[in-house]
């Protein structure tokens, strides 16, 4: 089985940055791109998703102060689901192992 995805888009928001615990020294940044789909909808228009990304980085400072609002960049990743013991919450994100900015 494979859990791979690969997406280039637009950086909607600035990254947050959020340590994991404060005994521990790890951080993480969580962002969420925009990325158009190929195709145009009914009205002509092409349709947008808003995709969020998370990604473990030992140098969160320097991914803020490279990503900005609406940078392009490619993300290599993985797809991870979450749920609550009720099922009747589902959220969806990427965890990025690799970021490309393309401009």
């Amino acid at each position: 089985m494979v859990n791979n995805v690969i997406i280039v888009g637009r950086l909607e928001t600035e990254p947050e940055i959020v340590p994991t615990k404060e005994s521990l020294p790890a951080k993480w940044a969580k962002f969420i791109v925009a990325v158009e789909r190929p195709f145009k909808n009914r009205q002509n228009e092409y349709e947008i998703d808003y995709i969020t990304i998370k990604t473990w980085l030992a140098n969160c400072q320097e991914i803020k102060e490279l990503l900005k609002h609406g940078v392009i960049i490619a993300i290599k990743g993985r797809i991870q689901t979450f749920s609550n013991k009720n099922n009747d919450f589902h959220y969806t994100e990427i965890i990025a192992d690799k970021l490309t900015y393309i401009n």
